[in-house]
């Protein structure tokens, strides 16, 4: 910004004054160069050979976009490239990269733009609150000289990087995804002999809040699974069983339910499942009595194998969304 003098002349009261006037002079764009325009072009031509709809200069909140694309499942892409190694320029480039709405958001920098610590420490706040406002972003800008240098770079790892961003979009904007993850036969340490749990985590992915579980345990295997009650003095009592069906309201955000409870299940939100006897909310706790306690297993002949299905079903409103995963393995 610069400030300049400027010259008014009036007449009062019969006699001529010169008067001054201090105003201030923004700077201009500067107009954008070739290496600019071609990266431009360039990764609007590969947009659309990847995605299927692609343009430059798209006019989007009041500014003028560098890339915008749309993939064929919706999903929005924005590319900004950064050109003029300028603070005010790179600033005002961050703020059009905060104001879009697009899904997904990438910056390319000339070699200038990415060396400067500076603005790579402007860039890291853009994308730290650009992902808790829950926009997909890279974060790193891009060189752009190796986009205009190296083309298997641009065939391969940048194509690679679209495609992960793109299928990171649409995980995220699904309506509701449940994940089973960890899932294992876990041999009991509170007695011996071959007492096993099947334990697993279900992850919470997706926009729509998950408020009630269903998780359903089913047999697949050739050798039986004995299920058994355990007391602690050491009785063990058969149980009749074809699979194991548990319902519950989303609780505890760990294995042994020390960080509390919540309500419902939101995106990142993770409980853990221990069958059989999801006692307490699917934790497996002892059903103390006045001097003794129980707590039921599988009982596994050694060096049998078996096969379990977890299949875990989402309430969300009117919406519910079912996953499973099978495991096998050898007591």
């Amino acid at each position: 910004m610069t400030k300049k003098l400027c010259p008014k002349t009036m007449c009062v009261h019969g006699l001529q004054l010169n008067i001054y006037i201090l105003k201030q002079q923004f700077p201009s764009m500067p107009k954008e160069s070739e290496p600019h325009r071609i990266i431009k072009e360039l990764i609007e031509r590969k947009l659309q050979e990847w995605f299927g709809a692609s343009i430059t200069e798209y006019l989007s909140a009041g500014h003028e976009l560098d890339v915008f694309a749309v993939t064929s499942s919706g999903i929005s892409i924005y590319v900004e490239v950064i050109w003029y190694h300028s603070k005010a320029h790179f600033l005002s480039d961050m703020n059009m990269l905060q104001q879009s709405d697009a899904d997904i958001k990438v910056v390319i920098g000339s070699l200038e733009v990415v060396s400067d610590q500076n603005m790579i420490r402007e860039f890291a706040k853009v994308v730290i609150s650009q992902r808790r406002a829950g926009k997909i972003i890279h974060g790193d800008m891009l060189n752009g000289m190796r986009i205009l240098e190296d083309s298997e770079y641009v065939e391969n790892d940048l194509k690679k990087l679209f495609e992960q961003l793109e299928n990171e979009a649409r995980l995220f904007l699904s309506p509701a995804i449940l994940q089973i993850v960890d899932l294992k036969a876990v041999r009991s340490k509170w007695v011996s002999d071959n007492f096993y749990n099947i334990v697993g985590k279900i992850l919470c992915r997706g926009q729509k809040v998950v408020k009630r579980l269903n998780a359903r345990l089913e047999f697949e295997g050739q050798t039986p699974a004995r299920y058994v009650s355990v007391s602690n003095r050491g009785k063990v009592h058969a149980l009749d069983w074809k699979k194991l069906n548990f319902s519950w309201s989303p609780d505890g955000t760990d294995r042994d339910n020390t960080r509390g409870e919540f309500s419902e299940m939101r995106q990142g939100d993770s409980i853990f499942v221990v069958f059989p006897d999801a006692v307490g909310w699917g934790y497996g706790f002892i059903n103390r009595g006045s001097l003794h306690w129980w707590k039921n297993f599988f009982q596994l002949a050694p060096g049998s194998s078996y096969k379990f299905k977890l299949v875990v079903n989402g309430i969300s409103d009117s919406l519910t969304v079912t996953t499973e995963k099978t495991i096998e393995f050898t007591a």
